[in-house]
């Protein structure tokens, strides 16, 4: 058992600063904790992946992009293996926060998720959209409304980061390996949402890569085709909306998101957010 930390101790977060003078009087340490959320010094915390010249280059060429703190932290038994937000501190203030599942500092091998994760808040920091459940309709399970957002928000956070060097075709592929499987795991018209959603995504994805490949040369899209043929009206409806408008600014992808939104049902119980 860990014994009660003393007040001249180096504090746990791992920021070289005595206890007295860190987190001690945090109440938003406190907070985290009973929320599960451990809290460790955002320099700890990337200690590891900054060893990654690919994550370094990233992370010193972009960071300054945002002026305000990153809660870092770890969460223990966590889905996804990391995972970035805001953490409401009071009704007019959110602080933004970066958590890895169960370990701290992260680790080398997630270089690509970290930067990744870094990126989606960058991006949101600077006016992206995202999508959330109507006030009324908070509550709701919100994987409809997430896998809307990330339609865009992933390839756009994608096409960012790939300028450092990482291996982005490895990582879709390691995706689609994942989320053909987890398309099962949902039902109904939230199932619809994922699997349209996913096949425009993935379209973008891979023309970050390849500004010439076509649809049909995507094996995700195909593999969705032959088993969700119905839906392929609506991705395809999407991606032209897409080539004719873009998703790369705010005002793009506000008019992608909203139609997307109306083309999918979502138009009572959804709306644009910002953070």
């Amino acid at each position: 058992m860990i014994g009660k930390i003393g007040r001249n101790d180096k504090c746990p977060c791992m920021s070289g600063k005595k206890y007295k003078n860190c987190c001690e009087k945090d109440l938003l340490v406190k907070d985290l904790k009973e929320r599960g959320i451990i809290k460790f010094d955002e320099k700890y915390f990337f200690k590891d992946v900054m060893d990654d010249i690919m994550f370094k280059n990233y992370y010193e060429a972009n960071r300054l992009k945002i002026d305000n703190e990153i809660i870092t932290g770890i969460i223990q038994n966590h889905g996804a293996s990391m995972s970035y937000g805001t953490y409401p501190i009071t009704s007019n203030e959110n602080k933004w926060f970066i958590v890895n599942n169960t370990v701290s500092p992260v680790q080398k091998f997630k270089s690509l998720e970290a930067a990744h994760e870094l990126q989606h808040i960058i991006n949101h920091y600077n006016g992206y959209p995202s999508v959330s459940f109507k006030k009324e309709y908070l509550g709701n399970n919100n994987l409809a409304c997430k896998n809307i957002s990330d339609m865009l928000n992933d390839p756009m956070v994608n096409g960012e980061i790939m300028k450092y060097g990482f291996d982005m075709k490895s990582y879709f592929e390691k995706a689609d390996r994942i989320q053909i499987p987890a398309i099962e795991t949902f039902i109904g018209h939230e199932k619809n949402t994922f699997v349209i959603t996913l096949c425009v995504k993935r379209y973008l994805d891979y023309k970050n890569i390849d500004p010439n490949i076509r649809i049909e040369d995507i094996s995700f899209i195909k593999y969705c085709k032959e088993k969700y043929s119905s839906l392929e009206v609506f991705w395809l409806q999407i991606i032209s909306w897409i080539r004719q408008i873009g998703y790369k600014t705010k005002e793009s992808a506000d008019l992608i998101l909203n139609k997307t939104i109306e083309l999918l049902g979502y138009q009572q119980y959804m709306e644009l957010k910002y953070f």
